[in-house]
């Protein structure tokens, strides 16, 4: 069913919805409080490649995630260096949340992977790293190589 909708950024569009009456509505209640895509795609585009760093302990690896930026002008580039689009469901999200984000992903378990990720996240222009949670050490027992200094800002959370 077609739903006219004001977003949060003043502009209208229309959305095609489907399911019982309550979800619906649910769901164009939630979808004013969001801008609209055009609005979404603009700042997505003037944000820089950013990329996630988190361990997942229910897969046992590492895990890089491109979280911000836009990853769409660019997804074929992004597949051809082996990333995966897919649910980013970090160990907290696991346990608190109900709303999976997708990302670009790839994972990896050994130093040498890592450098190879990195080269990866050079070529596709990724320029900020947030690294998530006490992973440094998590898996490997001894901390990660962080690249310092030159173009990738990183940045230490949690």
């Amino acid at each position: 069913m077609k739903h006219e909708v004001t977003h949060s950024c003043g502009h209208t569009q229309t959305h095609t919805l489907y399911g019982p009456v309550k979800v619906r509505e649910d769901k164009v209640r939630w979808l004013a409080t969001t801008e609209c895509a055009a609005c979404w795609r603009e700042r997505q585009r003037k944000e820089p490649l950013t990329a996630e760093l988190t361990y997942r302990h229910y897969i046992g690896s590492y895990v890089v995630a491109l979280v911000g930026g836009d990853t769409y002008s660019i997804k074929d580039a992004v597949k051809a260096a082996g990333f995966w689009w897919g649910a980013n469901v970090t160990d907290t999200d696991m346990i608190f949340s109900t709303h999976n984000r997708h990302a670009w992903q790839i994972c990896f378990r050994s130093l040498a992977e890592w450098e190879d990720v990195l080269d990866k996240l050079h070529a596709l222009g990724v320029r900020r790293l947030i690294v998530r949670n006490d992973l440094l050490s998590a898996a490997m027992g001894n901390e990660l190589p962080l690249p310092v200094g030159g173009e990738l800002e990183v940045e230490l959370v949690g």
